[in-house]
């Protein structure tokens, strides 16, 4: 709509410019506060901004879109109106796609209603898709991965199965495995799309992040990755069991792992000088960042940070976050007196681990934060 006007002010003659447009981003500013996240709006502001977007797609001449995005919290009643809009996107060949509801009746979206028949349908322009609080009813996550074939980035927050999908077996496994997939990011989604077993076979993929629980990961081929992040209670995996580091990339520079102070840490395993857990730890020839976000100084850890110090041989950074971040990368900014409290207490028992740090290998920078 900003468009529309800025067009129309330049010349009378550009006023139907607007409708060429290849990129359409359609949100709410207001809808990024923390206080609107997990509700959405009346049905009169819902109904106005389907209408919206509505008027645009039909108004829309492009040949191709490149971008579609749509951040607004709306319920599912409007699953039948967005389905009209991915029909839309996906006769345009669209090639960024990002569903973000932010509502808790998350709007279901079934490919049956999209395409006829999914399974002969190959999609060769869609390069990146973001999905967050969305529904997914049938297979539709693999029939991305499957017919999408030039898919390079793929996001999942908090999606979940439908109800009619919820009924059956969880036992199922989503096969990634694609030549052009370079990021994978899954947060508190697999679980709750009834998935347990993830199998990876992306030789290009570079970039890795894994906020799931109870999910085994089968790492096939990824011999190219080079960030990986790991949090909710897979990274109690990680720390209880080094050989699963040896199975995935030689050529790995930086490694985040999350830690959720909810989680209780398992029986402690002592790391000792394991000759197989001692070669993990060595075959990664290019680590040179690790760090831990939301460090509340957990025991596994500390020994992980100095088997971690004195194995890996590029290793140069060890970054302890003691914040606690509420998404990948984004830290709160405000705390109670008792959370300052704890931190403080934290910072100056991560300060000894600091010094043991630097005592084994006093080239690696240790940060605190």
């Amino acid at each position: 709509m900003k468009t529309v006007g800025r067009t129309c002010v330049l010349s009378k003659r550009w006023k139907h410019v607007w409708t060429y447009l290849a990129d359409l981003d359609f949100n709410d500013p207001e809808t990024c506060c923390a206080q609107l996240n997990l509700t959405c709006y009346a049905q009169p502001e819902m109904a106005k901004f389907g209408d919206r977007v509505n008027r645009v797609i039909i108004a829309n001449r492009a040949t191709y879109l490149d971008t579609f995005r749509i951040q607004f919290p709306l319920s599912t009643s409007y699953a039948a109106h967005i389905h009209n809009w991915l029909k839309f996107v996906f006769d345009k060949q669209v090639g960024n796609l990002d569903l973000d509801f932010k509502a808790i009746n998350h709007p279901t979206i079934d490919i049956l209603n999209i395409y006829i028949n999914p399974s002969l349908i190959l999609n060769t322009t869609l390069k990146s898709l973001h999905l967050r609080s969305v529904t997914l009813k049938g297979p539709l996550l693999q029939w991305v991965l499957t017919n999408c074939l030039n898919l390079q980035r793929l996001s999942l927050h908090h999606c979940k199965a439908s109800a009619v999908d919820d009924s059956s077996t969880p036992h199922q496994k989503l096969v990634v495995s694609s030549l052009q997939l370079k990021h994978l990011e899954s947060f508190n989604s697999l679980k709750l799309l009834n998935i347990n077993v993830l199998h990876l076979s992306a030789p290009n993929l570079t970039s890795f992040i894994f906020y799931e629980s109870e999910i085994h990961v089968e790492y096939l081929s990824v011999p190219s990755l080079v960030e990986a992040t790991f949090g909710r209670l897979y990274s109690h995996h990680i720390f209880h069991d080094l050989d699963s580091l040896s199975t995935f990339s030689s050529q790995l520079e930086k490694l985040s792992i999350w830690h959720v102070r909810q989680y209780v840490e398992g029986p402690r395993q002592s790391l000792g000088p394991k000759d197989a857990q001692i070669k993990a730890i060595s075959s990664h020839q290019h680590l040179k960042v690790v760090e831990y976000l939301g460090y509340t100084g957990w025991a596994s850890a500390a020994e992980f940070a100095l088997c971690l110090t004195q194995h890996a041989p590029m290793l140069r950074r060890f970054v302890f976050d003691t914040r606690q971040p509420k998404y990948v990368g984004k830290a709160r900014e405000v705390y109670t007196s008792d959370r300052r409290d704890q931190m403080d207490s934290v910072r100056r028992t991560t300060e000894l681990l600091a010094k043991q740090l630097r005592w084994r290998q006093n080239h690696v920078v240790v940060v605190i934060l």
